[in-house]
C-alpha cells in the first residue's frame, strides 16, 4: 500500500442529501420505493404516491399542506449510482429536520424554499419563485451567494 500523497485543504462541507444535524432530524423509518424511471437523486424533494412508493414532483398542484413533502436522504450503503436512488430502490427519505440541498442561484437563511418544477429541475430546492412552488415548512437554514450547497429546514407537512 502506497502512503498518502495529497491532503485536501478545502474538503466538501457536506454533499447533496446528506443529513446536516443527525440529532435534529427525523428519518421516515418506512422506507417508501423509487418509482422513477431514471432514478431520484440524493437531495430532492420527493412526493409520495400510494403507501410505498415517491417519485420527483411534477406539477406545482402536487406539492401543498395536504401532502407529505420529503427529502431524499444520502445514504452511504448505497450502491453506487450517478442519480442516487435507482428505480425500485428503496429510499431514505426526511420529513423533519435540516439536510444538505443543492440550489441553481443565491439563497438567504430563515427565506423559504421553492421547488422547482419547470425546465427538467424536478425537485431542485430553489429560492427563485419563478417556475416552482414554495414548500410548506421549508426554510433555508445557511445562505449562498449563488450556486452551491445549502442547508434546508423541513419542519414537515
Amino acid at each position: 500500500m502506497s502512503p498518502q500523497t495529497v491532503v485536501r485543504d478545502d474538503p466538501a462541507i457536506g454533499f447533496e442529501g446528506q443529513i446536516a444535524y443527525p440529532v435534529k432530524t427525523y428519518i421516515d423509518p418506512n422506507s417508501r420505493f423509487v418509482k422513477e424511471a431514471a432514478g431520484i437523486p440524493f437531495g430532492r424533494f420527493v412526493v409520495r404516491e400510494g403507501d410505498q412508493t415517491v417519485r420527483l414532483p411534477l406539477a406545482t398542484t402536487e406539492i401543498d399542506l395536504t401532502k407529505q413533502t420529503g427529502v431524499t436522504v444520502r445514504q452511504a450503503y448505497q450502491e453506487a449510482n450517478a442519480n442516487g436512488y435507482k428505480d425500485g430502490d428503496p429510499a431514505a427519505i426526511v420529513y423533519v429536520g435540516y439536510v444538505w440541498m443543492y440550489v441553481e442561484a443565491a439563497a438567504v437563511s430563515d427565506a423559504p424554499v421553492f421547488c422547482r418544477i419547470a425546465a427538467g429541475g424536478h425537485g431542485v430546492g430553489s429560492a427563485m419563485v419563478s417556475g416552482g412552488i414554495q414548500v410548506p415548512g421549508a426554510t433555508f437554514d445557511t445562505s449562498t451567494s449563488g450556486a452551491g450547497l445549502v442547508i434546508v429546514r423541513l419542519r414537515g407537512t
